[in-house]
Protein backbone atom coordinates (compact mmCIF):
# COMPACT_ATOMS: atom_id res chain seq x y z
CA UNK A 1 0.00 0.00 0.00
CA UNK A 2 1.17 3.62 -1.15
CA UNK A 3 0.84 6.67 0.98
CA UNK A 4 1.73 9.89 -0.34
CA UNK A 5 2.38 12.36 2.54
CA UNK A 6 2.36 15.78 2.19
CA UNK A 7 4.34 17.85 4.20
CA UNK A 8 5.69 21.89 3.82
CA UNK A 9 4.68 21.76 -0.22
CA UNK A 10 6.88 18.40 -0.68
CA UNK A 11 4.92 15.06 -1.86
CA UNK A 12 6.96 12.44 -0.47
CA UNK A 13 6.06 8.66 -0.87
CA UNK A 14 6.14 7.02 2.62
CA UNK A 15 5.27 2.53 2.91
CA UNK A 16 2.66 2.19 5.24
CA UNK A 17 3.56 0.03 8.56
CA UNK A 18 1.78 -3.18 7.43
CA UNK A 19 2.08 -4.01 11.46
CA UNK A 20 0.67 -1.13 13.08
CA UNK A 21 0.82 -2.80 16.47
CA UNK A 22 4.16 -4.64 15.61
CA UNK A 23 6.40 -1.73 16.94
CA UNK A 24 4.38 -1.32 20.12
CA UNK A 25 4.30 -5.09 21.30
CA UNK A 26 8.26 -4.95 20.62
CA UNK A 27 8.82 -1.49 22.42
CA UNK A 28 6.73 -3.22 25.22
CA UNK A 29 8.41 -6.40 25.56
CA UNK A 30 11.84 -4.33 25.66
CA UNK A 31 10.73 -2.31 28.47
CA UNK A 32 9.64 -5.16 30.27
CA UNK A 33 12.67 -6.86 29.62
CA UNK A 34 14.86 -3.68 30.51
CA UNK A 35 12.78 -3.52 33.66
CA UNK A 36 13.59 -7.25 35.03
CA UNK A 37 17.35 -6.52 34.18
CA UNK A 38 16.97 -3.42 36.42
CA UNK A 39 15.84 -5.07 39.15
CA UNK A 40 17.52 -8.13 39.11
CA UNK A 41 20.89 -5.30 39.13
CA UNK A 42 19.79 -3.43 41.52
CA UNK A 43 19.43 0.03 39.08
CA UNK A 44 16.73 2.07 40.96
CA UNK A 45 16.74 5.09 38.34
CA UNK A 46 16.25 2.16 35.01
CA UNK A 47 13.47 0.37 37.20
CA UNK A 48 11.35 3.75 37.91
CA UNK A 49 11.90 4.89 33.99
CA UNK A 50 10.94 1.82 32.37
CA UNK A 51 7.69 2.39 35.20
CA UNK A 52 7.00 5.83 34.11
CA UNK A 53 4.00 6.64 32.12
CA UNK A 54 5.67 10.44 31.19
CA UNK A 55 8.43 8.37 29.59
CA UNK A 56 7.07 5.50 28.09
CA UNK A 57 3.55 6.63 27.70
CA UNK A 58 1.29 3.08 27.20
CA UNK A 59 4.53 1.25 26.79
CA UNK A 60 5.87 1.30 30.36
CA UNK A 61 6.87 -2.04 32.14
CA UNK A 62 4.08 -4.11 33.12
CA UNK A 63 4.84 -3.95 37.44
CA UNK A 64 3.83 -7.77 37.60
CA UNK A 65 6.12 -9.59 34.40
CA UNK A 66 7.38 -12.29 34.86
CA UNK A 67 10.65 -14.02 32.71
CA UNK A 68 10.17 -17.99 33.18
CA UNK A 69 7.68 -17.48 36.16
CA UNK A 70 10.34 -15.02 38.14
CA UNK A 71 8.75 -11.47 38.74
CA UNK A 72 10.92 -8.27 39.38
CA UNK A 73 10.13 -9.10 42.96
CA UNK A 74 11.49 -12.66 42.70
CA UNK A 75 15.23 -11.26 40.60
CA UNK A 76 15.39 -8.56 43.61
CA UNK A 77 15.26 -11.12 46.61
CA UNK A 78 17.26 -13.47 44.78
CA UNK A 79 19.89 -10.56 44.58
CA UNK A 80 19.43 -9.15 47.67
CA UNK A 81 18.24 -5.89 46.62
CA UNK A 82 16.30 -4.58 49.59
CA UNK A 83 16.02 -1.14 47.77
CA UNK A 84 14.29 -2.77 44.94
CA UNK A 85 12.15 -4.66 47.10
CA UNK A 86 10.96 -1.12 49.16
CA UNK A 87 10.48 0.05 46.07
CA UNK A 88 8.54 -2.51 44.42
CA UNK A 89 6.29 -3.82 47.51
CA UNK A 90 5.16 0.29 47.77
CA UNK A 91 3.55 0.27 44.17
CA UNK A 92 0.03 0.30 43.70
CA UNK A 93 -0.72 -2.54 41.92
CA UNK A 94 2.40 -5.29 42.68
CA UNK A 95 1.63 -9.06 43.66
CA UNK A 96 3.09 -9.29 46.88
CA UNK A 97 3.39 -13.28 46.66
CA UNK A 98 3.80 -13.68 43.08
CA UNK A 99 4.30 -17.96 42.28
CA UNK A 100 6.84 -19.12 39.94
CA UNK A 101 6.88 -22.13 37.86
CA UNK A 102 8.87 -23.97 40.69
Amino acid sequence: MRVIKISFGELKEVKKDSKPWGNFWKEKRHNNNEFLIAAENGDVETMKQMLDPTLKMACVADINISQDGFSALHFAASEGRANIIKDLIGRKGIVLEPLNNM
